[in-house]
């Protein structure tokens, strides 16, 4: 009897999945027809606005959900190769760029940061504390905690040298992703 009954509920779970569908997702490919600058993506990021920041091989882009804006005035960073961005707790976005530069957007304008420490490589990476400072990677300058008030920026002691790809902060804990695998450190 046990058998029959757990028969016919099979039987009656797979009849009425059947016609069920799936979620359906819409796509949309942006390339160089759609009018974004340069094919090569490095960053994404979104203001208080709604608009889309998109860091390419040629600058910045700012997509408006129609389309994109390419004419961006970066003060004196021009084209320069943004490689990572983040908005940081006031809505401020956070540029880093090839070149070592760090730069700012309002809202309203940007500005150009100069942190007090030299950065001689690429800014690989922002993360977000908990404080609202940011800590900054680099390509071979190691580690970075920069005030988003002042923009002063101090070296990060206790983490070894290295070139940091990817990180992150959750909580107390420090998640650094490199060459070498991933690194947890405590803050």
């Amino acid at each position: 009897m046990r058998k029959v009954f757990y028969s016919v509920l099979a039987a009656l779970a797979l009849f009425f999945s059947l016609p069920g569908t799936s979620q359906e997702y819409r796509i949309s490919h942006f390339g160089l027809t759609e009018g974004i600058s340069h094919q090569y993506v490095y960053t994404v990021s979104q203001d208080n606005h709604g608009y889309i920041w998109i860091g390419t091989g040629q600058g910045l882009c700012r997509f408006n959900g129609i389309a994109f804006d390419t004419d961006i005035l970066q003060d004196s960073l021009g084209t320069e190769v943004a490689q990572a961005s983040i908005k940081d707790s006031r809505g401020v976005l956070w540029f880093g760029y090839q070149s070592g530069d760090i730069a700012k957007y309002d809202g309203t304008s940007f500005s150009t940061v100069k942190p007090g420490v030299e950065i001689t490589s690429a800014v690989t990476g922002f993360a977000a504390l908990e404080d609202g400072d940011l800590i900054v990677s680099t390509q071979n300058n190691s580690l970075f905690s920069l005030n988003v008030q002042t923009g002063a920026a101090n070296p990060v002691s206790g983490i070894e040298m290295g070139l940091f790809t990817a990180l992150s902060v959750k909580g107390k804990m420090l998640l650094l992703g490199s060459m070498e695998g991933l690194a947890v450190y405590s803050i």
